[in-house]
Formats: structure tokens, C-alpha cells, sequence
């Protein structure tokens, strides 16, 4: 398999890290303690409590901001990650919805997808 590298902007970062706040993708396995916005609203910054492993007595706190989206992105697309064909076409297609921005966390928190 190929791998392919997809250089975000800070710009489609914050956007990713907008849509998982917003739309509630992380909300079902992510505690969020504190949102940092820019001054258009843009989330640059989360804190949460999550469990690596899926079991609520493993929570651990993260930061997550634009770095760690492009990790995420990185990880995705790595050779050998196991994730939907759908995920991959809306990440290279530039079309990141809720559970695209949901497995973009999960993959630079976990380096898995833990989470459905």
C-alpha cells in the first residue's frame, strides 16, 4: 500500500477540532474540561479526560490542539492502520465530518481506534 501524507493547515486543524466539539463526535467517550477558542470561535485547544483503553476507570487527561490533529491525520493514513474506506476518501478529499474528526482524535490520543 502506498502511504500518503496530508499536510493540514492550521486552519483545517481547528476546523477538525471545531466539528468534534461541536458536533458532539467525541462527546460519547471524551469528557471535555476546557475549550480554548480563537476570536472567529475556531476551537485551538481542548482538555479532556478519556480512557485509553475504553474502561472509565483508566481516565487520563489530554491536550489536544492542532499538532496533535495532524498526528492524528498522520497515524490514519500510516501503512498498516486499520480504518474505513470512508474515513480514508473524506480525509484525502479534504471533506472531514463528525466521525472522520472523531477517528482523527482517537488515532493521535490512542494511536487506535478504542472507540466504535
Amino acid at each position: 500500500m502506498k502511504i500518503i501524507k496530508v499536510v493540514l493547515t492550521e486552519e483545517e486543524s481547528k476546523d477538525i477540532l471545531t466539528t468534534a466539539l461541536e458536533s458532539g463526535a467525541i462527546g460519547y467517550w471524551a469528557n471535555v474540561i476546557r475549550v480554548t477558542r480563537d476570536g472567529e470561535a475556531n476551537v485551538i485547544h481542548m482538555l479532556i479526560e478519556a480512557s485509553p483503553t475504553g474502561n472509565d476507570n483508566d481516565m487520563v487527561n489530554y491536550s489536544i490542539g492542532t499538532n496533535t490533529i495532524q498526528h492524528g491525520v498522520d497515524n490514519l493514513l500510516a501503512e498498516g492502520f486499520n480504518i474505513s474506506d470512508r474515513v480514508r476518501e473524506s480525509l484525502l478529499a479534504d471533506d472531514v465530518d463528525s466521525d472522520c474528526a472523531d477517528c482523527i482524535i482517537q488515532a493521535a490520543l490512542f494511536n487506535d481506534l478504542v472507540y466504535g
